[in-house]
Parts: structure tokens; C-alpha cells; sequence
């Protein structure tokens, strides 16, 4: 019984916190961030072009050198990909 009324109960706020009522209480992006009011929020620049070329399927060859011994070395393979709105590589 207490499981049941656990679960009504969360059913109930996770209903209310995706209504269309809630959602409009909520603060936009905008509001939240009083700066882009003085200085607009960059978009991705020269560098993140540059960073544009390493995206992809790569071949990776990998060399530890531990204090003592012979390097290891391993091979293996990578994928890169550009996040956060192209900021990121």
C-alpha cells in the first residue's frame, strides 16, 4: 500500500513539473544569463574550424614510456566528434 501511494505521489509531481503551466513559470536560457544582455554569446570561431578537420574515424597508435623497461606500445581506433554547439572537439 505505502509503495502504491509512493508511486501516485511521484506520478503526480513529475505530471505537474512537465505541464504546459509549469513550463511557462519557468526562467527562459535568456533570463537566466543577464550577460548576453550586455554581450551576446559567441558562436564558434577560426579555431573551431581548424578543429573541424579532426573530426572523424581515426587509427590511433599509442607509446607509454615507464621509468623502467621498454615502451609499450598500442594500437587502436577513435572517433571525434564536435559538441557542445561546435565549441568542442
Amino acid at each position: 500500500m505505502r509503495t502504491a501511494l509512493t508511486l501516485l505521489l511521484l506520478l503526480s509531481v513529475c505530471h505537474f513539473a512537465t505541464s504546459p503551466a509549469a513550463q511557462e513559470k519557468r526562467p527562459s536560457a535568456k533570463q537566466n544569463d543577464p550577460q548576453s544582455e550586455y554581450e551576446p554569446r559567441s558562436r564558434p570561431g577560426e579555431g573551431q574550424k581548424f578543429l573541424q578537420t579532426f573530426v572523424g574515424d581515426w587509427d590511433v597508435a599509442k607509446t607509454f614510456h615507464p621509468r623502467s623497461g621498454e615502451p609499450v606500445r598500442q594500437q587502436g581506433e577513435c572517433r571525434q566528434a564536435m559538441i557542445h554547439g561546435g565549441r568542442f572537439l
